[in-house]
Order: structure tokens, then C-alpha cells, then sequence
């Protein structure tokens, strides 16, 4: 379902929709805070340089189309503060949060039960993701990427579509091998891939330095990418 992918995940574009679907913020469930939370025109209390911004400013146009996607939500204003959630296409048709991702779908066409809108919703947020890839990239240079990824993370990732798509795929993708597929992986790149977080996920050392990851570079990345571990991700 091709609205499910930018209407989730892309640079925190539900916020475009916040208004709409919070009216009673204590009734949302906490982990869906993560997809409203953030306006990409809103600087304060977040810390970023200018390649991030400059990152925002190239995919505006994603935001702009996660905008015209979720019409559906801002035209609709009528679902009532316990049940924020518009079912796509449904019509008048609102369900709780409470009911999204809960393993049993609800809308219509089962949307609240997509995979890609239940990833992002247990992942760190896109604008966080894409600033840790930034800050790794600025830290350890524009080929450092290459150590988790492979070759083809070469140039700031220029070789898997760069670190804004790299960010919503780590966002919506509910599994390694969904993220290889989506990024183009090789096996060979997408084994290496499962090794590095395999690693970190059991604490091996040296491991990750025989994968080329030195401690440094290793304190700079496990805390981020455990939260993705502990999502599934690795699972086969």
C-alpha cells in the first residue's frame, strides 16, 4: 500500500497531522508519540548542524507528499478524542490508538495493522535516526558506513540512496532482510549487516573488531542501533 510508507515514517511528516489526531494527549499510547512529536520547521530543544538541515531541505519533497497522503486525516476532523485514528479510505470509520497494532486489524483494508506503520511506531524517530547517521558520517568520515553496511555505503551513503532514505528505511522496515531488499543489499553486504548488529546484540567484541569496528567507533554506534535490535530487526 503505497500511502503507508511516506504517511508513517518520512522526516516526522504526521506532525503535519498532530492537530488532528491529538486533541487528548493522555490518550494516546506512548510509543505513538514518537510519530507526531516533531515539526521539521520547529528547532527548539533539538540540536542539529547544517548538513541536517540541509538534509531536511532536500526531502521536503517526501514531506510534501506524506501532506497530500494523509488528506484524509485533516479533512476528517469528526473522529472523536478516544478514537483519533482514521481508517484510509473508510469513510467516516475512527478507531483508538489502543487498536493500532494490536494484531488485529480494525480498518477496512488493515491498515492499522501494516507492517511499516507498526515498525516505525517501535523505532526511534527518522529525524533521530538521520542525525545519528550524520554525526557517525562527521565524526569518522564520509566512508565509515562502509564498516556496517558494506560497499555500497560508500560517499554518505550515496550508493543506497542517502542517509535521508537510509533513515526511513530503518524506520518502517520490520526486518533486516525487509531493509536489504527496499536499500537494493547484495547478500554479501546484507550478511555482513545481520554480523555487525548480530555482535553487538551478544556483546562480541572481537567480533566486531575482526568486522573492522573499533571500541571507539563501537561507543559511537551500539546505544542507537541496540534500540533497533530490540525491535526484531534481526530476526530472520
Amino acid at each position: 500500500m503505497p500511502r503507508v510508507i511516506t504517511a508513517v515514517a518520512l522526516l516526522g511528516a504526521w506532525t503535519l497531522v498532530s492537530v488532528t489526531l491529538v486533541s487528548a494527549s493522555a490518550l494516546r499510547k506512548p510509543r505513538f508519540d514518537r510519530l507526531l512529536q516533531w515539526n521539521p520547521a520547529d528547532r527548539n530543544g533539538f540540536d542539529y548542524d547544517e548538513s541536517v538541515r540541509d538534509l531536511f531541505n532536500q526531502e521536503l519533497r517526501f514531506v510534501k507528499k506524506a501532506e497530500q497522503e494523509s488528506q484524509h486525516l485533516r479533512q476528517n476532523p469528526s473522529c472523536p478524542p478516544t478514537e483519533p485514528f482514521l481508517c484510509p479510505g473508510s469513510g467516516k470509520k475512527c478507531i483508538s490508538l489502543g487498536f493500532v497494532c494490536d494484531g488485529s486489524s480494525d480498518c477496512p483494508d488493515g491498515y492499522d495493522e501494516n507492517k511499516a506503520v507498526c515498525a516505525a511506531a517501535k523505532r526511534p524517530p527518522v529525524r533521530e535516526t538521520a542525525t545519528f547517521l550524520n554525526n557517525l558520517l562527521k565524526s569518522h568520515g564520509a566512508n565509515f558506513l562502509v564498516k556496517i553496511f558494506g560497499d555500497t555505503a560508500h560517499d554518505k551513503l550515496a550508493g543506497m540512496g542517502g542517509v535521508a532514505s537510509v533513515a526511513v528505511l530503518l524506520s518502517e522496515s520490520p526486518t533486516i532482510d525487509d531493509f536489504a531488499a527496499a536499500t537494493k543489499l547484495s547478500p554479501k553486504n546484507t550478511e555482513r549487516f545481520r554480523a555487525v548488529l548480530t555482535a553487538m546484540e551478544k556483546g562480541d567484541l572481537d567480533e566486531l573488531r575482526t568486522l573492522g569496528i573499533t571500541d571507539s567507533e563501537l561507543a559511537d554506534t551500539k546505544f542507537f542501533l541496540d534500540k533497533i535490535i530490540a525491535t526484531g530487526f534481526v530476526s530472520k
